[in-house]
């Protein structure tokens, strides 16, 4: 019984091991997307998103049922490689995403300073180059957030060079 009990909290620590590691891990989450956009998985889709960039999808994602065949058709023969993952500093973020950095700021009535220090937590941005089979590359940004229960939410998309 005592080895039984010893398997089941090493498997518990295990398991709480990889979830904390998926919170840590902002890049996890970005293949997460990619991989489910590529097999037409709305549903992973919205799990994983959220905020402005939910807000804008939620239409085509909940209501379009053509939307995930076309997600597999569009990247069908597509290749995903993160190209860079990093801490958004708080100036960076104030001049590249002015919306954003203003939620943030709204949320938590916090000053640059303090946002900066907030970023470490809250902020961070993955690129990644998409390239299509004809060789065209699409360089894409995304910028996540960790929701509240500590689990990192991409919250914008966008195209950076």
């Amino acid at each position: 019984m005592k080895i039984v009990t010893q398997i089941l909290c090493l498997i518990l620590v295990c398991v709480s091991a990889s979830s904390v590691s998926f919170a840590e891990e902002p890049y996890q989450t970005v293949l997460n997307y990619l991989n489910a956009s590529k097999n037409g998985d709305v549903q992973t889709i919205k799990s994983l998103i959220d905020g402005p960039y939910l807000q804008k999808s939620i239409n085509l994602l909940e209501n379009n049922k053509n939307y995930p065949e076309f997600l597999r058709d569009y990247y069908a023969d597509v290749a995903f490689q993160i190209v860079d993952f990093s801490i958004l500093p708080a100036a960076s973020l104030e001049a590249s995403h002015p919306d954003y950095y203003r939620r943030i700021f709204e949320r938590y009535g916090k000053s640059s300073i303090e946002i900066e220090a907030l970023n470490e937590q809250l902020v961070q941005v993955v690129r990644c180059r998409v390239t299509f089979l004809d060789g065209e590359t699409l360089p894409v940004s995304f910028l996540l957030e960790k929701d509240r229960s500590g689990i990192w939410k991409i919250v914008e998309k966008s195209l950076f060079r």
